[in-house]
């Protein structure tokens, strides 16, 4: 890895590019990154140090020659007080690009989001990290020395990687519960929740329960909890409160809803909020932009 350039995380969580961003990150000093969701896949290979992630609410303790496959919408982040310096390798794959890359290989597409829904860890062999390694590296030199010539290359080296990654969950069958189509078993086999049952039992509920009304007091008494309590032990485990985690979560459903082609005002309705003011508001202050703004860029 030493003939690419490493450089200090940055915190822009949009891609600029329509289909995929490669970085090779090096930190001293943790970073204070908040619980955000993405568009895109993401693939991170942690490749120095050692640190905690969670995601959606499963914590994976991540050690050199992890990766964590991260689905789009699935809210995570580092926790910063756990994790030291450490290098690693991030990559971002629009869903458009992953759709059309995933044509060629049979299986590719469900078998990654499949496997990756709430988080997927991978430990890989010495043999399959050397891999990686030359995969990865050679996809960072192409995007930075080749931007006009490579294209196909990219292609090339991304689909290889993909590959890889879909033998290695494939010959992992820790997940049966995923595949069964459980989410709870999901949440529980691939990492270790970061609630206590039958706290835990909530990030599915809200889920499954988007578009309707969800507050504080009406999730205690689904779940026969104290309010008080769920809302201090929830905000002390994921670092936002109960509302918060709604409303982004709600958020990046509606974005995905913009992003197919419904309008600004039905995706709000949709997804959760009582009215547009409040939808816009909510956005804005999320993504610096208006919903409509964005159904625009998109476009």
């Amino acid at each position: 890895m030493n003939n690419v350039h490493i450089s200090r995380f940055n915190d822009r969580q949009t891609m600029r590019s329509l289909d995929f961003e490669i970085y090779h990150y090096y930190d001293a000093s943790p970073c204070n990154v908040a619980l955000h969701h993405h568009d895109f896949f993401e693939i991170y290979y942690l490749i120095a140090g050692s640190m905690d992630y969670i995601v959606e609410g499963n914590r994976f303790a991540l050690s050199p020659g992890d990766v964590l496959l991260i689905s789009p919408l699935d809210l995570h982040h580092p926790e910063a007080e756990r994790y030291q310096s450490f290098e690693r390798i991030v990559l971002w794959i629009s869903m458009p690009y992953l759709t059309a890359l995933a044509q060629s290989v049979p299986g590719l597409l469900p078998t990654l989001l499949t496997h990756s829904s709430t988080g997927r860890q991978l430990t890989l062999s010495d043999q399959e990290r050397s891999f990686l390694d030359l995969l990865l590296s050679s996809l960072l030199d192409e995007r930075a020395n080749h931007p006009h010539a490579s294209r196909e290359m990219c292609r090339l080296l991304i689909t290889a990687a993909l590959i890889r990654i879909q033998r290695q969950l494939i010959a992992s069958p820790r997940d049966s519960a995923l595949i069964s189509g459980s989410v709870r078993g999901v949440r529980r086999a691939s990492g270790t929740p970061v609630l206590p049952a039958p706290l835990y039992d909530i990030f599915d509920y809200i889920d499954t329960h988007l578009e309707e009304s969800l507050t504080l007091s009406s999730l205690a008494d689904q779940f026969f909890l104290d309010a008080n309590t769920l809302s201090r032990k929830f905000k002390q485990q994921m670092g936002i409160t109960v509302c918060d985690y709604i409303r982004k979560k709600r958020l990046a459903l509606a974005r995905v809803k913009i992003s197919q082609g419904m309008s600004a005002t039905q995706a709000g309705a949709t997804s959760g909020f009582s009215d547009y003011s409040s939808f816009f508001r909510a956005f804005k202050s999320e993504y610096g932009i208006s919903p409509r703004e964005f159904a625009t860029s998109y476009k």
